[in-house]
């Protein structure tokens, strides 16, 4: 969720006198978690509350609730790892309209002076 100078983008930032902007909601740590364990590829729950930033006793409510909803996936040695569902919700995804309609003439432009691919 963060961007690489480590704050979230401007659309996603609390604003200022909104319930979360002194900490954060719950779906943002458990979107920080996610994203983390997206990262990572698997890691254990110090590991994860550490990259995170979130005291360990969330992490663990978090990654136990992430775990029954199957969006997580707790391995054999107590590690954790995407699970199928939070998976199949990132297949799901699609561009919108004004992504693909951005895209087209660039593609289309770098399709011409490259060629069709062989």
């Amino acid at each position: 969720m963060n961007g690489a100078d480590g704050h979230l983008p401007a659309a996603l930032a609390p604003r200022a006198g909104e319930p979360f902007a002194k900490g954060r909601g719950v779906l943002e740590s458990a979107f920080a978690v996610l994203e983390e364990l997206g990262r990572l590829e698997e890691a254990g729950l110090s590991q994860l509350a550490g990259a995170t930033g979130l005291p360990k006793t969330t992490t663990h409510r978090l990654l136990g609730q992430l775990a029954g909803l199957g969006a997580v996936h707790r391995l054999a040695d107590g590690r954790y790892q995407i699970g199928a569902r939070a998976f199949r919700l990132g297949q799901m995804w699609r561009p919108g309209p004004l992504l693909r309609a951005a895209a087209a003439g660039p593609l289309r432009h770098a399709l011409v002076r490259r060629g069709p691919p062989s």
